[in-house]
């Protein structure tokens, strides 16, 4: 059989519905594309009168039918996500280059281990060492670029485990790192809900002011995923405590996926669906990767202040 396409974060995040204050809920049902093929989504009863199976026009008991099932479809697909729609009406702040407190959760699952990379040079590193390399590169440039910033480091394996609280010395952030001990060799998903809330626990976020968009923080909380799992999709990515953060215009969240190449012996692709559905107000960075140096290159770009950053679809790196 063959392997799966390879992932790509542009084509996932436009195929996969994240909410946006700028679109509404308008997905068209996969189950019913016998009914509308070959036509755009009906916006109107006047539109779906004239789909059409194939080349045979359907009669009009069918069309009433097909009708109801989507604006049924639309119904539904409102009242599960109505909740996480709340999402998209936050404000942004000012593009100032306030603070960050950045809160990064490194995966040491078994599986950082157990999936290799090589370099040009035909050295072989694992996730895990990836990823710390990632990491210190990452902090030592933000905090070049503004000392007031802040970092915490918590550990992901089913759960999560604060390892370093929130500070400006980068030694003691890289000292935890280092010090970071992998997981058992459980294959339990990682809760997302242990994730949100132990960044509830030990992270205070700003007061919103009364208008948002005209003062700027006196700083904002980013969450930095550093993922690293081909076989295990994370849970619970729509739990209270990520609403509770998410409502607040002073919390971002950014996602780096370093995995195995995409195949029929792995979930990959299911993961990245998963953690695309992290954003919620199209201002999250999420890259994955699967060799050696664009993990490094994506680590740079996560530099940008989630301020001063346009939207990852529209960024560009070329000058």
């Amino acid at each position: 059989m063959a392997a799966k396409r390879s992932l790509t974060s542009e084509k996932v995040l436009e195929e996969y519905d994240i909410i946006s204050s700028h679109e509404t809920l308008e997905r068209s049902p996969t189950e019913h594309k016998e009914l509308f093929q070959g036509t755009s989504h009906p916006e109107s009863e006047e539109t779906a009168m004239s789909c059409k199976i194939g080349t045979e026009i359907v009669d009009q008991d069918e069309i009433i039918d097909a009708i109801s099932v989507y604006k049924k479809y639309k119904e539904n697909s409102r009242e599960e996500l109505g909740s996480m729609k709340g999402y998209s009406k936050v404000l942004k702040p000012p593009s100032v280059n306030c603070p960050e407190k950045i809160v990064i959760c490194l995966d040491i699952s078994a599986e950082m281990e157990s999936t290799l990379f090589s370099s040009r040079a035909g050295n072989k590193f694992t996730s895990l060492e990836l990823a710390k390399r990632s990491i210190k590169m990452f902090v030592m440039h933000k905090s070049q670029m503004n000392p007031d910033h802040e970092f915490a480091l918590i550990g992901c394996h089913s759960g999560a485990v604060l390892l370093q609280k929130m500070t400006k010395r980068v030694k003691n952030l890289f000292n935890s790192l280092e010090d970071c001990e992998m997981s058992s060799q459980s294959t339990e998903p990682l809760s997302m809900t242990d994730v949100f809330e132990t960044i509830n626990e030990n992270v205070a976020l700003p007061e919103p002011v009364d208008d948002v968009q005209a003062f700027p923080p006196p700083f904002i909380v980013r969450l930095l995923l550093v993922y690293g799992r081909s076989h295990s999709v994370p849970e619970a990515l729509h739990s209270q405590a990520q609403k509770d953060l998410e409502s607040s215009p002073y919390f971002f969240t950014d996602v780096l996926y370093i995995h195995e190449a995409p195949s029929e012996d792995n979930c990959c692709e299911e993961v990245f669906k998963a953690l695309c559905e992290l954003d919620h107000r199209e201002m999250a960075y999420i890259f994955d990767v699967t060799r050696y140096t664009p993990i490094l290159n994506c680590a740079a770009k996560l530099l940008a202040h989630p301020l001063q950053r346009p939207r990852q679809n529209d960024a560009s790196y070329k000058i």
